[in-house]
């Protein structure tokens, strides 16, 4: 009987030994020996500019507004935000219709976690992920807030408002 045992064990022990092996040598193999060059945004200083799309008004609870049996719309529109290095910011949105909206405010920017807490440069600054407006209107002292994030995925930058509208993404003007 201890004999049997002793069989048993020792093939389940090399087992043991090669499976962890295996484990680690392709763990260690998954590892991309060519790395696709980060998304990053270089400077978020300047004015950005996209379309958000037309869209459904919409409740807190993500359901259309609804006007005699159809959705209340939102028409499209162009904004334009400019980032000044003083922290200061400006939202000027044009509706498809022709109305116009004027937002002034405050910026801040999130770090990226992702990149090194020790850059390789001395000279290099830390890398925002993504830049948090703060603004009200010029004219009627409506709140708004908006942000401007990275999209890794989707290699651009993402305009996000409220949960009741869609994200659009923006580019930097040269």
């Amino acid at each position: 009987m201890t004999h049997h045992t002793a069989s048993f064990s020792m093939p389940l022990l090399a087992w043991l030994i090669c499976g962890s092996w295996l484990f680690v040598a392709c763990s260690e193999s998954t590892v991309r020996s060519v790395e696709e060059p980060l998304f990053a945004v270089e400077t978020w200083l300047g004015t950005w500019v996209g379309e958000q799309p037309e869209h459904a008004m919409r409740k807190a609870n993500g359901e259309p507004i609804l006007i005699r049996g159809k959705a209340a719309m939102v028409k499209g529109s162009t904004y334009t935000f400019t980032i000044d290095a003083d922290g200061t910011a400006y939202l000027h949105q044009a509706f498809a219709d022709g109305r116009t909206m004027t937002f002034a405010g405050k910026w801040r920017g999130q770090l990226d976690e992702s990149q090194s807490s020790t850059p390789s440069n001395p000279s290099d600054e830390p890398r925002l992920r993504a830049v948090v407006f703060e603004l009200a209107a010029t004219d009627t002292g409506a709140y708004r807030q908006y942000v401007l994030a990275v999209d890794p995925a989707a290699r651009q930058v993402q305009c996000i408002g409220t949960s009741s509208e869609p994200a659009f993404s923006v580019q930097l003007q040269q």
